[in-house]
């Protein structure tokens, strides 16, 4: 069985807004990733809603 982490809006929105309270937890957690990120279409369609107020999300997470 191989192993994989699900990622949930959550995480995706505190990884992506610098402003968030749990930003600094996201960045740290994902970046100690070392299987592949499972997510799915309405999670990031959520994600994107959630963020999109915030430009540097939109950098980060459109280009």
């Amino acid at each position: 069985m191989s192993k994989v982490v699900i990622a949930d809006t959550g995480v995706l929105v505190a990884y992506l807004m610098p402003n968030d309270k749990f930003h600094q937890w996201a960045v740290t957690s994902l970046s100690d990733v070392r299987y592949p990120l499972l997510t799915c279409e309405p999670v990031l369609t959520e994600t994107c809603f959630c963020c999109k107020k915030s430009a540097q999300a939109k950098k980060r997470f459109c280009n």
